[in-house]
């Protein structure tokens, strides 16, 4: 008791710590994180070479006071050099917290020897093949909305397919009005609608069964809520076909199961089409002389679309409002990845071989890698080439 220590400055990768025990003495550390070892300097020049009372006394605060001081936090290899940091990087110091993060237009940063210490991506198997778009057909006043979550929400509850009943503009091209949603567990066992209806219907409620325990439970188990994630994407390829035909389609954004009422918020709302073409990722590389950035494209097939929010299973071209289904589990965990790294990462070029090593070429292997020389034009991801064209 009455150990204190106090941040006092962070600069090229050396943090100066002031400690104060509370035998009344006052001494400055000096640390440094390397991979697999922390180094501790002290004022009172460490006779012995053994850890002094200081640090020992001023480690053991830090560790202790704020819940596991973390190292990894400064650990950043090849950016406190040159100015590197300046650039890439957003340093706050406090009195006894110190946070380092990449900037926002960097997306998520490789780090030689964690790679990705926050968030790893999915474990990568082949891809499963592509299934081609087929024609909208029947319409339908009685229609249907799916209903999900994106971001920091997004785990919150799989996608739904809710009928609700709406009533359509003049030209009865479109809906403007929505009367009410028609909950899953309300619904007659047999609606004497078009047979098409009665077939979403019964998938309604199925998904519905599936999600519902998974969005109000306490305390969620990965393994239940991953088995649970291939059996709702397997029940959806079903959905789409039948769902495609259906001319009112709306997409609804539902933040929170619990919230879930019979009465949609128009807001919420919008219009939309589904189309049964598979869209599949490509990754961009470039390079920008201190470091290289990947990039993911969702491509539908020869045209980019324009993705900015990521439900599971599901993506809508920005432009169009058309909703796909992924290819995979893997496509969708990846492209979900990506997209919580704001869609960038970003690796220093002398830690290029090691990420290469570490993620691009096993990634490369499964998905197809541009890289775009100084000119422009893009080629086919190759290692050694890649060293060859830009000197690294």
């Amino acid at each position: 008791m009455g150990n204190h220590y106090l941040l006092i400055s962070f600069e090229n990768s050396i943090l100066t710590v002031k400690v104060n025990p509370n035998d009344g003495s006052e001494n400055h550390l000096y640390l440094h994180v390397e991979h697999d070892e922390l180094h501790v300097a002290c004022t009172c020049g460490m006779p012995g070479d053994k850890l002094c009372y200081h640090a020992f006394i001023g480690l053991h605060s830090m560790c202790w006071l704020t819940e596991g001081f973390d190292f990894q936090e400064i650990y950043w290899p090849g950016y406190y050099e040159n100015g590197k940091a300046k650039k890439f990087l957003e340093i706050e110091l406090g009195k006894q917290r110190i946070t380092v993060s990449s900037k926002p237009e960097f997306g998520t940063i490789y780090r030689s020897g964690l790679q990705f210490p926050d968030d790893q991506p999915p474990l990568l198997a082949n891809p499963t093949d592509q299934i081609h778009t087929i024609k909208p057909g029947d319409t339908a006043i009685y229609a249907y909305a799916v209903c999900f979550a994106t971001g920091r929400f997004r785990n919150r509850h799989f996608p739904l397919l809710l009928p609700f009943y709406g009533i359509t503009s003049k030209d009865g091209s479109k809906v403007v009005s929505f009367t009410k949603f028609i909950l899953p567990d309300k619904l007659l066992a047999k609606n004497n609608g078009h047979e098409l209806q009665q077939q979403l219907d019964d998938y309604s409620k199925t998904i519905y069964g599936i999600v519902k325990p998974l969005s109000i439970a306490a305390n969620r188990n990965r393994k239940t809520w991953k088995e649970a994630k291939q059996t709702v994407f397997e029940l959806w390829q079903k959905v789409l076909p039948v769902l495609a035909n259906y001319p009112y389609n709306q997409s609804y954004y539902l933040w929170w199961l619990k919230y879930l009422r019979e009465r949609p918020m128009k807001m919420f709302m919008r219009g939309c089409r589904y189309s049964l073409e598979r869209p599949t990722l490509t990754f961009d590389l470039t390079y920008q002389k201190e470091n290289f950035t990947l990039t993911v494209n969702v491509m539908v097939g020869s045209k980019a679309i324009a993705v900015d929010h990521k439900p599971h299973l599901l993506v809508f071209d920005e432009e169009t409002h058309t909703g796909f289904l992924m290819n995979s589990i893997q496509d969708d965990e990846l492209l979900i990845w990506m997209m919580d790294n704001k869609n960038k990462i970003t690796v220093l070029t002398e830690h290029f071989s090691e990420f290469d090593v570490n993620f691009l070429s096993p990634l490369s292997e499964k998905y197809v890698v541009f890289f775009f020389d100084r000119s422009g034009k893009r080629i086919g991801y190759d290692y050694n080439l890649v060293k060859t064209m830009t000197g690294i």
